[in-house]
């Protein structure tokens, strides 16, 4: 019995990086539309490890894999079909998600991004630096992002926009005119987080922390800080409100990022007290509101010391 000689391992760093991620993306066939390995009949049956053999086909698989640093927006809109009535008008419910669809295409097209997925529950993802070089990726989407909301309330339907930069993997397979592109990447998931953060529509556009630092300083001041994102063994993520309300100059941003430095710094108490002080002075600021109702007054040991405080007077 001949044995099969194992290639040698990877040596360098680069081959380490193109090592991991071949993995991946072989772990990933079978998450891809199987018509891109050919199509399968009656005659065909799975192998042990589970795929299905499509060895006699004459398939010819390309897939490539690169890497880049880009910029992802998630766009959540919500049907006014389907908030007037529990079953809503269908046809109404399309046509919003065509209006949607349509404005998003249009201004992504435009500052050279990509659409990269529309899922049935309105949430569309849009990518800038990906399968092409984009300048400035992070800014673009900002400012792109600004547009489309402006266009969307101009049609009065409801949309949440969230923006998370950093490094991914875009895995690309093609079988003759079939193509498929495949993103991976933790900034997917941090875009995830970031949608979920507002579902609470605590904004209306929303990005994270890397997205800030790329932004040019002058347009960094029409931003603040909302949240800090804290899970166990991994990095905080400070989302940033960088819609056109969000600007809060003099006095009311010193009072502000005061309250807000010590939120960052987990000393959630005073914290509270800082904002509560804010808002006596600037009630119209919806999203320090959402922070102390929904953020620090949750807290458990906070929520202790409310109570203590209570129960003495």
């Amino acid at each position: 019995m001949k044995v099969r000689e194992l290639p040698p391992p990877p040596t360098s760093e680069v081959e380490q990086e193109y090592c991991y991620a071949a993995k991946i993306v072989q772990q990933l066939r079978p998450l891809l539309p199987q018509a891109l390995f050919g199509e399968l009949n009656a005659h065909h049956k799975k192998e042990a490890n589970g795929l299905w053999d499509l060895t006699n086909q004459g398939v010819r698989l390309e897939m490539g894999v690169a890497f880049c640093h880009c910029t992802v927006l998630s766009v959540r809109f919500s049907s006014k079909a389907v908030a007037l009535s529990r079953r809503g008008d269908v046809r109404d419910v399309l046509a919003e998600a065509t209006i949607v669809l349509n404005i998003v295409t249009e201004e992504v097209n435009k500052s050279e991004g990509i659409i990269a997925g529309f899922a049935p529950n309105g949430h569309i993802t849009c990518v800038w630096n990906a399968t092409h070089l984009v300048d400035h990726a992070a800014f673009t989407a900002v400012k792109t992002s600004r547009l489309i909301e402006k266009r969307l309330a101009g049609c009065k339907i409801t949309s949440d926009l969230n923006i998370a930069s950093g490094p991914a993997m875009v895995a690309n397979s093609k079988v003759g005119s079939k193509k498929h592109v495949t993103f991976i990447g933790n900034v997917f998931e941090v875009g995830e987080k970031l949608v979920l953060l507002n579902e609470g529509h605590v904004a209306r556009l929303v990005i994270d922390n890397e997205t800030f630092k790329e932004l040019p300083r002058e347009f960094q001041r029409t931003c603040k800080p909302i949240a800090v994102i804290r899970e166990r063994d991994e990095p905080a993520i400070i989302a940033v409100a960088a819609d056109e309300d969000s600007v809060i100059k003099g006095e009311q941003w010193k009072q502000y990022n005061t309250a807000f430095t010590l939120y960052n710094n987990s000393m959630f108490s005073e914290a509270l007290n800082e904002f509560r002080k804010y808002h006596l002075s600037f009630p119209q600021d919806d999203a320090a509101v959402w922070l102390i109702r929904n953020v620090l007054e949750k807290i458990p040991h906070v929520k202790r010391l409310l109570a203590s405080k209570e129960q003495t007077a």
